[in-house]
């Protein structure tokens, strides 16, 4: 496993990717060589100045365009076929690698590693029955709902399993991203599927990440899955609740952090080689 790989969707977040790639070669430490593809859609047209990194198009179809980040999957299923087998590590590219992230290299035994949503959302609480939306994906991929608890990482909810899809170590991949691609064309077919994510905002912004999760559980077992610890993907923007020592954070995702934080850590400033204003959140799809 020698690769990460990221999307980015529109020309504003060219200074995101500069900022992740700068952050991966400056501080990476066992990452600082890997090969960083960078993917995006057809329709981006403006030239992407980023020597050390690979600039790669994936496509979607019209049809799904309708439903946010299940492009984030499609560009993810480019990389994993491109690669033919071999691993890689997935990431958002509002994420920053602070210092060398010994966690996302996995023991031999684990095929994949990946951290619980940060807060519930569209997700089931342990103590009640899964609905008829997550019932639908468990039966697509023939799996019997699991069982297992997850704990959100920001609020701390016990849940059914749902992952946060916006860091995933993955040293095998068995073709999951194709596997969850393939059922998101699937299931958006199904009027039950359809009518919970035209109905309900939430679900038609996580149907991506549901399908994931249930496509990760088909694919791996127990054995092969590893939740990674709290100084993996930390999400500053929840960093007022959380309040962890950031010296400690190998990799983070900030979201809209620097679109709400008036006051910049100063190890975060220490580790940007573009102006914080400049990485500033917007929403890009429909």
């Amino acid at each position: 496993m020698k690769s990460i790989g990221f999307m980015i969707k529109h020309p504003h977040f060219i200074t995101h990717a500069k900022a992740l790639v700068n952050s991966i070669r400056m501080f990476g430490g066992i990452l600082a060589n890997y090969a960083i593809f960078i993917l995006v859609p057809p329709e981006f047209d403006t030239n992407i100045n980023i020597p050390s990194a690979n600039i790669m198009e994936f496509s979607l179809s019209k049809e799904l365009t309708q439903y946010p980040f299940v492009d984030k999957i499609a560009a993810a299923q480019k990389l994993e076929q491109h690669l033919q087998g071999d691993g890689f590590i997935w990431m958002d590219a509002d994420s920053l690698v602070l210092q060398s992230p010994e966690n996302l290299i996995l023991n031999s035994d684990k095929k994949i590693g990946f951290k619980p949503v940060d807060k519930k959302n569209i997700g089931i609480s342990f103590n009640q029955e899964l609905d008829d939306f997550w019932h639908e994906i468990y039966n697509y991929f023939e799996l019997t709902p699991s069982f297992i608890k997850y704990r959100t990482s920001v609020s701390e909810e016990k849940i059914y399993p749902y992952i946060n899809a916006g860091l995933i170590t993955i040293p095998n991949p068995e073709q999951v991203f194709t596997k969850t691609m393939q059922a998101i064309v699937d299931l958006a077919q199904k009027e039950s599927i359809k009518g919970k994510i035209q109905s309900s905002v939430p679900h038609r912004i996580f149907f991506h990440q549901a399908v994931l999760t249930v496509a990760i559980l088909k694919t791996f077992t127990p054995q092969e899955r590893v939740h990674l610890p709290n100084n993996i993907n930390y999400p500053l923007h929840f960093h007022n609740e959380l309040n962890h020592d950031l010296d400690s954070i190998q990799t983070l995702r900030y979201d809209t952090f620097f679109n709400d934080s008036p006051t910049i850590p100063s190890l975060i400033q220490s580790k940007l080689d573009v102006p914080p204003e400049q990485l500033k959140m917007i929403w890009a799809y429909q």
